[in-house]
């Protein structure tokens, strides 16, 4: 199967700022520079192809991808 290719764990810690849990959501490793820029109050890139999971990791919602791009290589 495809599983560890789709199904990769991401541990983040930043104490006051993430609350505990679990994304089930899809999300792609393009959103990691957003999200990171995005907790530290900072500029967004000038050309951004993620997008910021800070509200997931505050606990709120937010619209949910139905796809996502992923490419296995072996």
């Amino acid at each position: 199967g495809y599983d560890p290719a789709l199904r990769v764990p991401l541990i983040m810690r930043y104490p006051r700022k993430i609350r505990r849990g679990v994304v089930r959501e899809f999300t792609e490793h393009i959103d990691l520079a957003p999200t990171i820029l995005d907790l530290l109050d900072a500029d967004p890139m000038p050309i951004q192809h993620g997008r910021s999971l800070r509200p997931y990791l505050e606990g709120r919602a937010i619209e949910a991808r139905d796809h996502i791009f992923s490419q296995y290589l072996e």
